[in-house]
């Protein structure tokens, strides 16, 4: 398939796309849980908007919006000029979150870079988040896809949704995907007061932020973000777009974003061949010991903040640890799951049924013990 001269290839992008098998309802409430609202706390520069919480670490939260919802004269500080509120918020959590710091993109002339902008805020809490796919993991969407929009509105704001498409114009002239500026042409209503920032969703994961006048910013525009922009800084490859023409502003000057961001998105660590065939027997067993090992981990502290004695109440949340422990769900796993089973003399079963309970997980540990991979 090709749109707008782009093929549909795969884009390296800031959320990922391998962890998670999510349904369109469960990637709805998860973006929905983590959106927010930004209030202009002066008359000059920015408006009202929303944004969307793409990472939390070491008491801060990392939020992408569009670059004019938080937009400040030059003689202002970022946490001067707007105020963050939770649409809902995290246990444990102060009323508002403090913006620290703003970063976005221009031309190297300071010409217009993509409307997009990062926001790091500081939180008197833990936030805990799952992960949500990118909708450009293969390629760039498809004619016919449908996308929601969601956005906190009201006092005290709640999330709403807006659902729309590609224009029609665009589909009969093949410009639906400006990727020269990261942006796609939709229909329906999207300049709805607050809609700017808010993330855009289709059924194959993120899509991108409203930037206004029936417009969206692609999501492959915040790794650009956090690639020239953070700590680690970087360069990022995306077909049609010359990142050599733009470079990073931020505000107050000198700021960049934590590396703990770019970090959390990476896989652990102690698997470095997630998502590739491993053949070796040895090698299996350490990998998936090592699954095993971060399972336990990430589920201990999700659990903690659960209330687990009606376990329906919990399952998806362990089906998301499992996932995001690189166990892939369904009946299609990798072809390494059948060996390992076989070399922990089990039958055949997909991970769902594995691992369908953290005790069923205790009772692969004990086998992973029988057979010496302890």
């Amino acid at each position: 398939m090709k749109v707008n001269g782009i093929c549909a290839i795969a884009i390296a992008s800031f959320v990922s796309s391998e962890t998670l098998a999510m349904s369109l309802s469960d990637i709805q409430d998860s973006v929905a849980s983590r959106v927010v609202q930004i209030v202009p706390t002066l008359q000059q520069g920015g408006e009202l908007g929303s944004g969307f919480l793409i990472g939390a670490a070491n008491g801060q939260i990392l939020i992408a919006t569009a670059y004019h919802v938080v937009e400040a004269s030059a003689d202002r500080k970022p946490d001067t000029t707007f105020e963050v509120r939770w649409a809902t918020r995290p246990d444990g959590c102060s009323e508002r979150p403090i913006p620290k710091s703003v970063h976005h993109l221009v031309g190297l002339n300071g010409g217009r870079g993509p409307d997009i902008a990062l926001v790091v805020a500081d939180v008197s809490c833990a936030v805990d988040m799952r992960q949500v796919p990118s909708a450009w993991a293969g390629g760039p969407p498809s004619p016919g896809s449908r996308f929601s929009a969601i956005f906190p509105a009201g006092d005290p704001p709640a999330a709403r949704f807006v659902r729309f498409y590609f224009d029609d114009d665009c589909l009969r002239k093949n410009t639906c995907i400006h990727m020269e500026m990261l942006e796609l042409a939709v229909g329906g209503q999207v300049n709805e007061p607050g809609m700017s920032g808010s993330p855009v969703v289709s059924k194959a994961g993120l899509v991108g932020l409203v930037r206004g006048s029936n417009v969206v910013v692609s999501e492959p525009a915040l790794g650009l973000v956090m690639a020239m922009c953070g700590e680690k800084q970087g360069q990022m490859t995306i077909p049609g777009f010359d990142s050599g023409k733009v470079k990073c502003m931020s505000s107050p000057s000198g700021t960049l974003i934590p590396p703990v961001f770019a970090d959390a998105k990476k896989p652990a660590g102690c698997d470095p061949k997630i998502g590739r065939r491993l053949h070796d027997m040895n090698e299996i067993g350490v990998a998936y010991r090592c699954r095993l090992g971060l399972l336990e981990k990430n589920w201990k502290v999700r659990q903690s903040q659960l209330d687990c004695r009606q376990w329906e109440r919990c399952r998806d949340e362990w089906f998301a640890a499992v996932s995001d422990a690189g166990f892939v769900l369904g009946s299609h796993p990798p072809d390494e799951w059948e060996d390992l089973l076989n070399l922990l003399g089990l039958r055949r079963y997909p991970v769902d049924l594995v691992l369908s309970t953290p005790d069923r997980a205790a009772d692969l540990r004990k086998e992973f013990q029988v057979h010496g991979f302890e």
